[in-house]
């Protein structure tokens, strides 16, 4: 691959809605060109016989299993709040 121009740097810079000097972006441009050069010595690892994966853990659900259990009743939640109406929680209105 071609190296990190200064045109694209300034690119970068400007979505990421950076200001640079020009001595900034000489600097990032040889940062960006090095970060690009070691991320291509992935290029040649040789991927024949691993299976594409989107996780690099061997993990598995570990959450608990659903169970229903029998919960306290609507009078029993309700006896605890201010204020309630028609079996529902009444509160403040933040909107008008």
């Amino acid at each position: 691959m071609a190296g990190i121009t200064e045109e694209q740097t300034r690119q970068v810079a400007e979505i990421a809605r950076l200001i640079l000097s020009e001595e900034e972006v000489k600097k990032f441009t040889k940062q960006l060109q090095q970060f690009v050069q070691y991320a291509e010595q992935l290029n040649e690892v040789s991927t024949d016989h691993v299976a594409p994966t989107s996780r690099i853990e061997h993990t598995k659900n570990v959450l608990r299993d659903d169970v229903v259990k029998q919960w306290i009743s609507r009078d029993e939640a309700l006896k605890n709040v201010p204020e309630h109406k028609d079996g529902l929680i009444k509160v403040p209105a933040i909107l008008d």
